[in-house]
């Protein structure tokens, strides 16, 4: 067991709405290679309000079992609690970056943010932080 510790920074180019900037977020969580999540380890940003180059500089730490299994899987999705209705937060885009891949990053990470039907969106800035045994931090 080793404890992944990565800073998301933020977002460029994210795709406009039809009307206005985005107010987007993201969900950060550890998925196994089908996409299930693994471990309950969930994390989600602020809000960013009208832009589509949010950036959140979220520092989180995951605790990994397999590294050569185990995906950070980053969801980046639209804020519409405010507008009051029964309304699902529109997903702008989605990425899952192989944990093996950031364990052997070293700093700036930039990947692509696609929608599941593959069109390109912009893309995230991660900065890999540390790769340590458990109790090791």
């Amino acid at each position: 067991q080793r404890v992944l510790a990565v800073r998301l920074i933020g977002a460029r180019g994210l795709k406009p709405k039809l009307f206005g900037d985005r107010d987007p977020y993201v969900v950060v969580r550890v998925t196994g290679a089908t996409g299930e999540p693994r471990g309950g380890q969930e994390l989600r940003s602020v809000g960013m309000r009208n832009t589509r180059n949010p950036v959140w500089n979220l520092k989180a730490s995951f605790l990994i079992l397999d590294s050569s299994e185990e995906f950070l899987t980053f969801e980046v999705r639209q804020d519409d609690v405010s507008q009051g209705l029964f309304i699902v937060d529109e997903l702008i885009g989605v990425c899952r970056v192989p944990v093996r891949q950031l364990a052997e990053q070293d700093g700036l990470l930039n990947v692509e943010l696609d929608r599941p039907l593959g069109d390109g969106l912009g893309h995230l800035r991660l900065m890999f932080t540390g790769f340590h045994p458990l109790g090791d931090q």
